[in-house]
């Protein structure tokens, strides 16, 4: 086990680990390699999160790849584009913010309709485009606990507990309380 430095978190942890060798292998290190590790772990979550993957509601493997292929695809197009906005600038691609980055392209959606034939006006927009996402930099804090959590109560509806066909409703299901 290693221990991590005050400098990582204000409260010490541990890490379990199989490289034993403390010469080839400092404290220092593993806490950042872990550090680093625990950082990707969240930036998953909140992808995840803000691209709709928590669940995937379809029916077969294969259309489960396709749509995890087709997030990735979607994931790369805008980290693409936030590479694209940052070029020139002193500003790392971690503090620029993947929802941030989204809603600014769902404001700009509109303004690209009807310039297939006019350049000089696309490149002026996608200017713009860039400039404001290069302007949503991210406050890093770093040792910052952020829990998750949901601002909304989900529905107090009955547990699908039959097929649907065979199913009886509860008639006052807005009085209906599951059991925790």
């Amino acid at each position: 086990m290693v221990g991590a430095s005050q400098e990582m978190s204000p409260d010490p942890f541990h890490v379990v680990t199989t490289l034993t060798d403390a010469s080839r292998y400092p404290t220092e290190e593993i806490a950042l390699l872990y550090a680093e590790r625990w950082k990707i772990e969240v930036k998953f979550r909140d992808i995840k999160t803000t691209m709709g993957l928590e669940a995937l509601r379809v029916k077969s493997p294969e259309m489960a790849l396709k749509s995890i292929k087709i997030m990735q695809i979607a994931y790369n197009l805008v980290k693409a584009l936030q590479l694209e906005a940052i070029t020139g600038r002193p500003i790392m691609i971690d503090e620029v913010g993947y929802k941030g980055t989204l809603d600014i392209i769902s404001e700009f959606r509109g303004s690209f309709a009807d310039l297939q034939n006019r350049p000089r006006i696309w490149r002026r927009k996608m200017d713009e485009l860039e400039d404001r996402i290069a302007e949503r930099v991210l406050l890093i804090r770093p040792n910052r606990h952020e829990p998750r959590g949901t601002k909304r109560r989900p529905k107090c509806y009955q547990y699908l507990s039959a097929p649907r066909q065979i199913f009886v409703e509860i008639q006052h299901r807005e009085h209906y309380r599951a059991v925790a």
